[in-house]
């Protein structure tokens, strides 16, 4: 009954998406446009983290398709928010826009509903070079421009990358260095090669976390993996707060 009940809030929030945005996208010629494949490899099923339990699910070509999220509170389920993400393709597998929608209490019996969506912009090689983010229930539209350098990485003056992975982040007057294993971090074998270079999301998974911020300090990753080398059980270990994800696989 609740893949039911999220099957329609999956398709209420695509109907009610505006026309204005999307309409172009969709129909615009898309002559001699290479169709862009997804990485082979597990899919993630189910993911928990400190903020809740994450559902994810899959189009035909093998694309993340929508995402259904509860979070924790206080009520007795443990539950008291939820969200949906949408994620709408053209026929080349080129992510045109994102559907969002948020509220708290159960999708059963939603209160305080908030909807977004997050448009597109790509440049002739594929790249995304503008991102639109439209809040419905006032119409405001915020915008972010995207550059790139030469190897196809994002332009920053705070993220450096390397081999697929963000290995330096500066964030006011703190430096943040990653490094990474050979494992391949599963949330890169869902969605498209622009979406992931907008998001930084890294090829690998993270091991270890340097931060420089008046001294210097370490978090570390300790990672059980399967027998295909996809992580299972992930505790980030900071000096003085731990964390644990658990993973499912199709």
């Amino acid at each position: 009954m609740k893949n039911l009940v999220l099957l329609l809030f999956i398709f209420s929030i695509i109907a009610c998406s505006d026309d204005n945005f999307i309409r172009s996208d969709f129909e615009r010629p898309r002559a001699n446009q290479v169709v862009e494949t997804a990485p082979i490899g597990k899919k993630i099923k189910k993911m928990n983290d400190r903020f809740g339990e994450h559902q994810y699910y899959y189009n035909s070509s093998g694309f993340i398709d929508s995402i259904y999220s509860r979070y924790r509170g206080q009520n007795s389920s443990g539950f008291d928010s939820f969200s949906i993400h949408k994620f709408n393709y053209n026929k080349s597998n080129k992510l045109i826009f994102i559907a969002n929608l948020n509220a708290e209490g159960s999708i059963e019996n939603p209160i305080n509903k908030n909807e977004s969506e997050n448009h597109f912009t790509y440049n002739k090689l594929n790249q995304i070079i503008e991102e639109r983010y439209y809040i419905k229930s006032n119409g405001s539209t915020q915008t972010i421009k995207y550059e790139y350098n030469n190897d196809g990485s994002l332009k920053s003056n705070n993220k450096y990358y390397l081999n697929g992975n963000l290995i330096v982040e500066k964030s006011n007057n703190e430096v943040y260095t990653y490094s990474h294993n050979d494992k391949t971090n599963p949330f890169y074998n869902i969605y498209t090669k622009a979406y992931k270079v907008i998001r930084s999301i890294d090829k690998n998974d993270r091991i270890l976390i340097e931060i420089t911020a008046n001294g210097t300090f370490f978090a570390e990753y300790f990672i059980t993996y399967d027998n295909d080398n996809y992580k299972i059980n992930e505790h980030l270990k900071y000096p003085v707060v731990d964390f644990y994800n658990t993973y499912e696989y199709y």
